[in-house]
């Protein structure tokens, strides 16, 4: 019997920003999230920062970057940062 291979799951990043800072395998990643706020009907965007970690140090200032989650890795650093 032949078994099918199933193809590894694709895995999408939760949110995606920019990288704004870096220290030793950590990046500080800006995140735009565009809400609408229905009393006045205007958008606006909101800013967030979160700390990643960047195992192998590819990412630089100014490169897009994928979070995904992961278990907490120090105090502030719950996700792990990918190059797009």
């Amino acid at each position: 019997m032949n078994k099918k291979e199933i193809p590894p799951k694709i895995v999408k990043p939760q949110m995606t920003g920019e990288v704004v800072g870096k220290s030793a395998k950590t990046v500080r990643v800006l995140v735009l999230q565009s809400k609408f706020n229905s009393l006045y009907r205007k958008h606006y965007q909101k800013k967030r920062y979160f700390l990643a970690h960047d195992e192998e140090n590819k990412l630089k200032k100014g490169d897009k970057a994928g979070l995904f989650p992961a278990r907490p890795i120090s105090k502030l650093k719950h996700y792990y940062a990918r190059p797009l």
